[in-house]
C-alpha cells in the first residue's frame, strides 16, 4: 500500500481484470505487462454474479501472497457489504484501494463509512441516475472534499452512461460528437474538476481500434481529462504513448513554474502563472512519468 498519495498522472491506463481471470496474480506483480501502471480487480460488472462468492474468495487466498509490485493495485467489489468483507481479509494491505462502483447519494454515505478510518486510496465511479443532474453530482463532490487527497481520481461509467441514454456508440463514431454524452461528461469536469479533484476518460470499448484510441485520448487530454480505463493489454502502450508530452509544451509549463512574474512569454504566446499554473504542473509531471515526445 501506498503511503504518500497518487498522483492522477501515475495511472495511466487502468486495466480492469476479471477477478477470476487466470493471470491475475501475473498481471499484478507486474511480469505479464511490464509497462502497466494500474489495475483493478473487478468483482463487479466484470465478475458474473453467480460467481461473485468464487471470485471473492480467490481473492482472499491470493491477497497474502501479493508480492511489491510497481502496479497501482484496486479492488473493485460490487457493494459496501462486499468491502466490508475485504477490508478485514488478512493480506488487504497489500493493495491501494479501491474503485466505489455505482457511487451516488443513495449509497455514497456507506461506502464513505467503511474508508473513513482506513488509509487506502479509492477511487468513486458515478455511474447511475445522478449522472444526469448536475446539483446531484455537486452534492457529490462536496462529500468528497474532506478525502480529496485519498482520491487520485474521480470515474465515470461511460458505458452505463449510453445505456441509460439509450445509445450504441460504434467505433467510428467519436464520443465528443455525441452532444448527450459530451454534455454529461462536460457536467462530471465542470463540478470535480475546480474542487481539485482529476477526472478520468471513459474506456473505449474497440480494443482492436488503435487509431480510434490515440484519437479519443487526445480528445481527453483536450477536455482536462487524464487517466483511461482501458479492458485489453493492447490498449497499454497507446495510452502510454498518447501521455507523453511535447517539447513545446515542457518548456511553456516549464517557464510557468519557474517565471518569477505573473505574466511571461514564449514562442508568442501570453503565460499566465495564476491560471496556468495547475496545468503546467500536470504537464511536468507527465513528462517526468511518460517522457517527452521527440
Amino acid at each position: 500500500m501506498r503511503s504518500e498519495p497518487i498522483h492522477p498522472a501515475e495511472l495511466g491506463g487502468t486495466l480492469f481484470v476479471p477477478a477470476l481471470h487466470p493471470e491475475l496474480a501475473a498481471i499484478l506483480d507486474g511480469s505479464k505487462y511490464p509497462r502497466l501502471r494500474s489495475a483493478v480487480i473487478d468483482l463487479e460488472d466484470g465478475t458474473d454474479a453467480g460467481e461473485r462468492e468464487a471470485a471473492t474468495m480467490r481473492l482472499a487466498s491470493l491477497l497474502p501472497s501479493l508480492r511489491p509490485s510497481a502496479v497501482l493495485r484496486f479492488i473493485r467489489p460490487d457493494t459496501p457489504v462486499a468491502l466490508k468483507r475485504m477490508l478485514a481479509m488478512e493480506g488487504i494491505g497489500n493493495i491501494d484501494g479501491f474503485v466505489l462502483p455505482k457511487f451516488g447519494l443513495d449509497n455514497s454515505d456507506r461506502w464513505l463509512t467503511l474508508l473513513y478510518n482506513k488509509p487506502f486510496a479509492f477511487m468513486p465511479s458515478v455511474e447511475g441516475i445522478d449522472l444526469f443532474s448536475q446539483e446531484k453530482l455537486a452534492e457529490l463532490a462536496e462529500g468528497l472534499v474532506p478525502f480529496r487527497e485519498r482520491i487520485p481520481t474521480v470515474r465515470f461509467g461511460l458505458e452505463d452512461m449510453l445505456r441509460q441514454l439509450g445509445i450504441v456508440r460504434d467505433c467510428e463514431t467519436p464520443l465528443y460528437d455525441l452532444v448527450a454524452p459530451a454534455h454529461v461528461i462536460a457536467s462530471v469536469i465542470t463540478v470535480f474538476k475546480p474542487l481539485g479533484f482529476n477526472v478520468s476518460g471513459g474506456v473505449y470499448k474497440c480494443y482492436r481500434d488503435t487509431e480510434g484510441l490515440r484519437a479519443e485520448l487526445e480528445a481527453d487530454l483536450r477536455q482536462g481529462l487524464l487517466g483511461k480505463t482501458i479492458i485489453h493489454p493492447a490498449q497499454i502502450a497507446v495510452v502510454e504513448e498518447a501521455y507523453r508530452v511535447t517539447r513545446e509544451e515542457q518548456a511553456q509549463a516549464d517557464k510557468i513554474v519557474h517565471a518569477s512574474s505573473n505574466v511571461s512569454a514564449v514562442h508568442g504566446i501570453m503565460l499566465e502563472k495564476p491560471t496556468q499554473l495547475p496545468w503546467a504542473r500536470t504537464i511536468l509531471r507527465r513528462a517526468a512519468v511518460y517522457g517527452v515526445k521527440p
